[in-house]
């Protein structure tokens, strides 16, 4: 009888020595997957970042790259305008010399209507450029990360090109 009483216990002890040895292999695999997955997590972080990064970087060289080009057109019709200005006027005052008197008249009023268009367009040019800047503006406030980060890379770009 007392046979019988110690193989209970001696398979107790492999059961519960057994079970202790499943529950740290159990373990073990729980902490190799928390592991992966920490990786993971880590390289989709670091994914998410480099395209992010990619985005921003077109934004600022998309954005750069329009106002070089708005530059560029404000330039070109400044010249334009400077020219036909130029030519028109020097046109204008050799017919009133050729014509004399009675052209003078003529030649004053002529003066005084390109005056008013240059001052008109002038206004509407200064108008337009006010209603840009406040675009601008608002742009920044609806946007103020990303003029941040626009602003940054501008001035990075920029402070590599002086530096050349």
């Amino acid at each position: 009888m007392s046979e019988n009483y110690i193989e209970p216990e001696s398979s107790l002890s492999d059961r519960t020595q057994s079970a202790t040895e499943r529950a740290n292999q159990l373990k073990e695999v729980a902490a190799g997957r928390a592991r992966e997955l920490r990786e993971t997590a880590a390289q989709k972080a670091n994914d998410f970042k480099a395209v992010a990064n990619e985005k921003a970087e077109e934004i600022k060289s998309k954005a750069s790259d329009q106002a070089h080009k708005l530059k560029e057109v404000a330039v070109d019709k400044g010249t334009k305008f400077k020219e036909v200005a130029t030519d028109k006027s020097v046109k204008f005052k050799e017919a009133a010399v050729d014509k004399g008197a009675k052209f003078k008249e003529v030649a004053t009023e002529k003066s005084a209507q390109f005056k008013e268009t240059a001052s008109t367009q002038f206004d509407t040019s200064k108008e337009k450029a006010k209603e840009y800047q406040v675009q601008v503006e608002d742009y920044i406030k609806e946007n103020p990360t990303k003029s941040a980060l626009i602003a940054v890379g501008a001035g990075f770009v920029l402070g590599l090109l002086m530096r050349k």
